[in-house]
């Protein structure tokens, strides 16, 4: 694999600048991505909880949410009149008017995706309450790693041993990689998701068509975790087949069924 030459771009070094800072700030001050207004929601003993969207991640962070204040209600217009985990669903419509009743309210937008996102984020700002991320509220409630690693706070651990990771980050190749590596960590630091769409890539594009090297027809794949194998399967696709050898390595047994 030959690597391909990368656009020049000040962007890694920008954000590897914005790290720093971040990494400065957050330590401190623990709830650097909380704004004032939900901080005083928060520590107001009748505010309750509202959860938006029924994910996985909203699911993952509901007892937690509970062992603190009540949780009212999810809002999820495509499963309202529902029940999940005792908590009754309820749509948008619905839930202007609950708050219109109990306006002591904190919202958690748990939507992963932009549309579902954005739609909560309109509809918290139509109802006047205060709304966190998925990532805020973890910050917020400062569950550290207590659960999920996909789902916990990074945060201070990053800043904790930021200089090994200016270290990792210096030695990447190519300004892409290290782009997407600040990005991430960023993304974590700041509780803001908008780093990591910035070098967000289609799953399809992942490896072999990210721009970073060229494939030959004589082509030596190891494939290390290789799941199910889509990574070779993605080979197979872009080369056309023509490749010597890819070895697949996994270790669930179920993958390799």
């Amino acid at each position: 694999m030959k690597p391909l030459e990368a656009d020049s771009s000040s962007t890694q070094t920008r954000w590897r600048t914005e790290l720093e800072v971040a990494c400065s700030r957050l330590e401190r001050n623990p709830y650097l991505s909380i704004t004032p207004m939900v901080c005083e929601a928060y520590n107001t003993s009748q505010t309750r909880f509202v959860i938006f969207g029924t994910t996985d991640f909203a699911l993952a962070l509901l007892p937690h949410l509970r062992s603190r204040r009540s949780v009212t209600h999810f809002v999820d217009d495509f499963r309202a009149g529902s029940v999940i985990e005792g908590v009754p669903v309820i749509d948008s419509g619905a839930f202007l008017l609950e708050v219109a009743r109990q306006p002591a309210t904190l919202a958690i937008n748990c939507s992963r995706y932009d549309r579902g996102i954005r739609h909560f984020a309109d509809l918290a700002r139509e109802a006047t309450v205060p709304c966190v991320s998925f990532e805020q509220a973890v910050q917020l409630l400062q569950l550290g790693g207590s659960i999920d690693h996909r789902l916990s706070d990074w945060g201070p651990t990053i800043a904790g041993k930021l200089a090994d990771y200016l270290s990792v980050g210096a030695r990447f190749d190519d300004p892409l990689s290290r782009e997407t590596f600040f990005a991430v960590l960023l993304s974590h630091v700041l509780c803001d998701r908008e780093y990591r769409m910035q070098v967000c890539k289609p799953y399809s594009t992942l490896y072999f068509r990210s721009g970073l090297f060229d494939l030959s027809d004589d082509e030596k794949f190891v494939d290390c975790g290789a799941s199910i194998g889509e990574s070779t399967t993605a080979l197979m696709s872009i080369t056309h087949g023509q490749f010597a050898r890819s070895w697949m390595i996994e270790p669930d047994r179920f993958n390799i069924q």
